[in-house]
């Protein structure tokens, strides 16, 4: 696969809501895994826009939606988390 790097908005404690385009994997192609960095804040730098906080984390994401729309005007999805009993992210 293609690696690519989409942004996304974390909802609650383990889903994050991001484009469906960002997980619709290429013709002949499998999408093998997702995740998440949080942590990193924007400097407004155009060098290096973005710095990475002390609270930094990365959890990996199930692949498969829990809620997708791509058609039309429509152009999300819903991830769930895979993380650790009692470790949900918080936003």
């Amino acid at each position: 696969g293609i690696p690519s790097t989409c942004t996304g908005t974390l909802i609650d404690e383990k889903q994050v809501l991001t484009g469906a385009h960002c997980i619709t994997p290429l013709p002949n192609d499998e999408l093998k895994s997702v995740s998440i960095t949080m942590g990193y804040d924007r400097n407004g730098d155009d060098d290096e826009p973005y710095t990475r906080n002390h609270r930094q984390r990365r959890y990996e994401l199930d692949p498969k939606p829990v809620e997708y729309a791509y058609q039309g005007k429509l152009d999300y999805a819903i991830l769930s988390a895979i993380v650790p009993d009692g470790a949900g992210a918080k936003a």
